[in-house]
């Protein structure tokens, strides 16, 4: 149970290795990487996303998968029961804040 209540996480991890391991080029069109259309907007702030967006996704992926592991381990009733809905919540959370933050430092740049 434990696994799939950290799919999120997990996700946001592998995702954000992959792209700090693989190059992608502007093209001006959505072709890999961290793809947004303030990240697309000229080659400069391409360049910066694909350099800041995976340590933020990393980051708060780390964060979460310890929050969800730690629900899914608490012995309490109520967060037993409720643990995939919490750990979702809390995945989704990390998920939508890794993009506001990559955004935030796209506008600040």
């Amino acid at each position: 149970m434990a696994i799939v209540n950290c799919i999120y996480p997990v996700v946001m991890i592998l995702v954000a290795l992959v792209i700090k391991k693989c190059s992608y080029e502007y093209k001006g069109n959505a072709s890999g990487g961290y793809s947004t259309p303030r990240a697309r907007a000229s080659k400069q702030a391409w360049t910066y996303a694909q350099i800041i967006a995976p340590g933020v996704f990393i980051k708060y992926g780390i964060r979460a998968l310890i929050g969800c592991l730690i629900v899914s381990i608490l012995p309490l009733a109520f967060i037993r029961d409720n643990s995939q809905l919490i750990c979702s919540l809390i995945g989704l959370t990390a998920l939508v804040n890794s993009f506001i933050k990559v955004e935030k430092s796209l506008i600040n740049n």
